[in-house]
């Protein structure tokens, strides 16, 4: 009975795990931890799968920006984002309640302290 209750999450454990191999997987098993704040992934491989991710606002929305900086790392005021993205985002950085993840290209916009939208600024 112990083998069993051993065996069968580990068996199931390694079939994920095969079957959601890829590095940028959104259902890699330590991506799907990281969401859960079960396991520790680089920050850059975490941002770069949330662009795969079915709901990457779940990550952000209506968390404050001390639980953000927490997960993500420092936000990064718009000012100091690539030109590519400030010319992007030239409302949010001229209504200054907007925050980017990192270096990355999403943007955070804030209300009362709190993560009210998460957009992936690309493609303008």
């Amino acid at each position: 009975m112990i083998l069993i209750l051993v065996a069968l999450p580990c068996l199931l454990i390694a079939g994920w795990a095969s079957l959601y191999s890829g590095y940028y997987d959104p259902k890699n098993i330590a991506y799907v931890l990281w969401k859960h704040d079960l396991w520790k992934i680089d920050t850059s491989r975490a941002l770069s799968i949330m662009t795969h991710d079915r709901d990457p606002a779940s990550l952000v929305v209506g968390k404050s920006k001390d639980q953000i900086d927490k997960k993500f790392g420092p936000l990064v005021p718009l000012t100091e984002a690539s030109a590519y993205v400030q010319t992007c985002a030239a409302t949010e950085l001229a209504a200054g309640n907007s925050m980017m993840l990192g270096k990355s290209e999403w943007m955070v916009t804030f209300s009362d302290g709190h993560a009210v939208k998460l957009t992936l600024v690309k493609g303008c």
